[in-house]
């Protein structure tokens, strides 16, 4: 029998690309999946419309928009005591899947290596072009991973330091391992690669299927959010995921480029043809605009000290 695979799919206000979304789910030529739609409170009817187009749809209400992890960690829960899954696959609502046979070719890849703990898929923009073929993390950033050298490697499934949240499948066996995802995270930012590391370190991989490719339609739903709170999401998890999982020596060249990137921040001209100079406006505004959200990232993080060096420590990481 085919292992059952309950997709998660969370949503806000995605009226104008769910359907797309859920029509490309219900497409898939796999005998045993489940779809669970996850709402954080949306008041655009994009529910409502999802569950009488698609009737499958299992649609799960929640009381507010929760954001990412905890919106997400709510379905997981939910899919694991209703469905017993063996796989929970989350699908961002803005993701279009190609083909009939992607779930099919996804589960072949995770049933080949029982260790594979998380698995991700060629991500494309629109216009065809890629977006994505998983992460590596080091201490500057989670830049594109390096492909296998030898060419008849890039089509089989490899290994990669972490995969992005848009398409996330996770082996039942790696939830019961580690857990869900951490909601410390909240609202939204880092804790894919997060969840990744944490794969990682309780000795599963995560792994990349080149032949399984979706279409995402790219943060539809962030582009909603003011800037300001965007940005210090980003900022916020970004810290939280180094001040977790790095060891110390990255952690320390992480902080000297962290300065280095606030300088730049602070000091950026808004306005190329003028200068800052001491008592110059320019500055004053730049410091306003550019300081504020560093600051509130670094803030948020700090009242979550105890939470971040419980969990580091929880992980086998050490402060010295």
């Amino acid at each position: 029998m085919q292992p059952n695979v309950v997709f998660i799919i969370l949503n806000w206000n995605g009226k104008d690309f769910l359907e797309t979304c859920l029509g490309s789910v219900f497409a898939q030529e796999y005998g045993n999946f489940e779809v669970v739609l996850a709402d954080n409170a949306s008041t655009d009817g994009s529910a409502d419309r999802a569950k009488e187009c698609f009737p499958r749809t299992d649609l799960v209400r929640l009381p507010e928009n929760l954001g990412y992890s905890k919106g997400n960690n709510a379905g997981i829960r939910y899919a694991l005591e209703k469905y017993q899954a063996d796989y929970v696959l989350l699908l961002n609502n803005d993701i279009e899947l190609k083909g009939v046979k992607w779930l099919a070719e996804m589960v072949a890849a995770a049933e080949s290596d029982p260790l594979a703990g998380v698995l991700g898929c060629r991500l494309l923009y629109p216009d065809g072009t890629l977006q994505s073929l998983g992460r590596a993390i080091t201490p500057y950033g989670f830049p594109p991973a390096e492909p296998p050298a030898a060419p008849d490697e890039r089509a089989k499934p490899w290994k990669v330091d972490a995969v992005i949240g848009a398409v996330f499948l996770i082996r039942r066996a790696l939830l019961d391992r580690i857990g869900l995802l951490d909601e410390g995270f909240s609202p939204f930012a880092a804790e894919d690669i997060d969840y990744c590391a944490r794969a990682g370190m309780a000795g599963y991989s995560v792994k990349v299927v080149p032949g399984a490719e979706a279409i995402h339609y790219s943060s539809r739903t962030i582009k909603r959010l003011p800037s300001f709170y965007a940005r210090v999401a980003a900022k916020k998890g970004e810290i939280r995921f180094r001040m977790l999982n790095l060891p110390v020596s990255q952690l320390l060249k992480f902080a000297v480029f962290e300065v280095y990137q606030f300088a730049a921040h602070i000091f950026e001209r808004k306005d190329k043809t003028r200068s800052f100079s001491p008592g110059n406006i320019g500055v004053r505004e730049a410091w306003r605009e550019n300081a504020a959200w560093y600051y509130q990232a670094y803030i948020q993080n700090l009242r979550a000290l105890r939470d971040i060096l419980t969990k580091r420590f929880s992980r086998g990481k050490r402060l010295w």
